[in-house]
């Protein structure tokens, strides 16, 4: 669940230079209510620097913790960049007026592991994404800040004449552009039992993240839902401790925070 570049592998593909390069620590939550690993790539992919976030946010309100993943991309020159997830089961829901590729699922790619992907459904997403899958007993939603950008719906099996790749469904978010944030929440949420055809809670409680601020500085996300309202701040500066002083403008705003992550509820 990584980000391609161009349709590109890391590294070129190239295992030699893969095993010389590797992330850069950043910073690193392990306790309390908020907790946050962080960290740059720099040299996977040539002009491409990587910088990626993810958050366990716990909220009095949920059940479960909600997982905040900002994906950041920085670029001289415009690139494609395809935020991929990977889920097993059922899409229950999605605000993403897709179209199904009937007669022309063609396949994604001529290499790069693109060779392997079926496309069999896209959409394109013009004010956020969400989107909603039941596997096992629960559900689970990804809200996404993007526009823009389309959504590809995809599976393995693609050139595969003996049959030997396992059947996957994925996902990716296509944008193009130089520099940009993949801005997304996942909640896990309700429950569903086959045996009592029980279901409860399908519809999630968060509807909304929105990118606020995103720069070498600062990311800054709102998250919002059903008695949510939350302001997620992340320090991007590469010598930040935990008692750096953060002050960014954003939105005719000035956001103040101490450290690495910092959230505030409204």
């Amino acid at each position: 669940n990584c980000v391609a570049v161009d349709q590109r592998c890391q590294n070129g593909g190239d295992a030699e230079r893969a095993d010389k390069v590797f992330a850069e620590r950043h910073f690193f939550v392990g306790e309390g209510e908020t907790q946050a690993i962080s960290a740059f790539a720099r040299h996977h992919y040539p002009g491409v620097n990587m910088q990626r976030t993810v958050v366990l946010l716990r909220l009095p309100n949920l059940e479960h913790p909600l997982l905040v993943d900002l994906y950041r991309l920085q670029s001289e020159s415009e690139h494609q960049y395809d935020y991929m997830l990977h889920y097993k089961g059922q899409i229950t829901a999605t605000n993403v007026q897709y179209r199904h590729c009937r007669d022309n699922c063609g396949v994604l790619g001529a290499e790069n592991g693109y060779q392997h992907l079926f496309k069999f459904a896209e959409g394109s997403i013009t004010d956020g994404l969400q989107l909603t899958w039941l596997q096992g007993g629960s559900f689970y939603t990804w809200l996404a800040a993007i526009s823009d950008a389309d959504l590809i719906f995809a599976h393995t099996g693609a050139n595969d004449p003996q049959l030997n790749l396992r059947r996957e469904d994925c996902l990716l978010l296509r944008t193009k552009a130089r520099n940009h944030l993949f801005a997304s929440v996942f909640e896990t949420h309700g429950f569903f039992d086959e045996g009592s055809e029980r279901c409860h809670g399908a519809l999630s409680t968060v509807h909304r993240i929105a990118v606020l601020h995103s720069s070498p500085e600062a990311s800054i996300v709102r998250i919002c839902g059903e008695g949510i309202e939350a302001r997620l701040a992340i320090s991007n500066l590469p010598n930040v401790t935990a008692s750096t002083e953060n002050c960014v403008q954003a939105e005719n705003a000035t956001y103040n925070w101490r450290g690495f992550p910092d959230i505030q509820f409204q």
